[in-house]
């Protein structure tokens, strides 16, 4: 499952430096419609089969756990980029002057 995750990834967009609050109303509208969709999904499966609660818990656990999946790989993503991006940063601040700066 790891190389398909990976796949995932790597074939988005190039990362957009978003504000806060609209990142985290767009993560909260995926989950809220994935859960929904997939609520849905299992309601028409156990209504189609009559197995009536069946589908529809088990399709709402898988939408629960993707979507918490998808929020930890993000998560683990946006804090490589920003660790690289401190040690950059430290590096550029802590080089050291040229040669011809350094003689008295």
């Amino acid at each position: 499952m790891k190389p398909l995750l990976f796949k995932i990834r790597s074939a988005r967009a190039p990362y957009v430096q978003r504000s806060t609050s609209s990142d985290l109303f767009g993560r909260g509208m995926d989950l809220a419609l994935a859960l929904l969709v997939f609520v849905l999904l299992g309601w028409a499966l156990d209504n189609w089969l009559g197995t009536k609660p069946l589908f529809i818990i088990v399709f709402a656990v898988m939408a629960i756990v993707g979507g918490a999946a998808r929020l930890k790989y993000s998560y683990d993503e946006a804090m490589q980029r920003h660790e690289r991006e401190r040690a950059e940063a430290m590096r550029a601040t802590s080089r050291p002057t040229s040669s011809a700066e350094s003689r008295p």
